[in-house]
């Protein structure tokens, strides 16, 4: 059966909005900061649904649940859980797990690689956050080996030194490792997401590169 929208208005002819008390919530938003959003959608407390990898049923039935409060941010529209915790996720016990393999996905990687083999140059620096297994890097390293290429991520699973890759099991912290790398070009692919203050990591990134006087790309 059609519903009449108009079987919703009240008597003065608008439509009837939800108490600013049930609707405002108070938090910041990741994207820009802002400190206003509206609830979304709440549902009940479900398992993560990536990198958390059970071994068996048994095990993915004993998952913690953890909340999800989706909120809106009123200024920039980003759309966030704002009960996110961080710790919850598991991601230096278990990898991130890419599709590098898929045809459709290595051509892709192959069309990245070429935008930035154009910035590359014989003895610079190229260091990417959020490198996974490190195959972007590997397929830079293939077409430029005369650079130096360094990825970060806190669950490589395959850190050390591989010809002219350098893969480290950690966090990039722009303070202490701009200053000490030096990079003339930076990767961060598919990491912003996972991140708990996305804007904050790149103004504390803008700071370092302009502390330390890089013209990083």
């Amino acid at each position: 059966m059609a519903v009449d929208p108009q079987d919703f208005r009240t008597e003065t002819g608008r439509y009837p909005s939800p108490r600013l008390t049930s609707l405002m919530q108070d938090c910041a938003c990741p994207a820009c900061g802002h400190q206003v959003a509206v609830r979304l959608f709440d549902t009940r407390n479900q398992p993560l649904t990536t990198v958390c990898l059970p071994d068996s049923a048994a095990e993915a039935e004993q998952l913690p649940r953890l909340p999800l409060a989706f909120v809106r941010c009123v200024d920039c529209g980003h759309i966030y859980n704002s009960l996110f915790d961080y710790s919850q996720v598991p991601y230096a016990r278990q990898p991130w797990l890419m599709f590098n393999n898929g045809a459709t996905w290595a051509r892709h990687l192959e069309q990245v690689r070429d935008v930035l083999l154009q910035a590359i140059t014989p003895g610079c620096t190229v260091v990417e956050i959020g490198c996974a297994e490190g195959q972007l890097l590997r397929l830079l390293a293939a077409a430029r080996p005369e650079a130096r290429y360094v990825g970060f991520d806190p669950g490589s699973p395959s850190p050390g030194i591989h010809g002219s890759v350098e893969l480290r099991r950690s966090l990039f912290d722009p303070a202490r490792d701009l200053g000490d790398l030096r990079p003339t070009v930076m990767i961060c692919r598919h990491v912003l997401e996972h991140l708990q203050s996305p804007a904050g990591f790149l103004q504390q990134l803008a700071f370092a590169v302009s502390w330390e006087d890089l013209d990083t790309r």
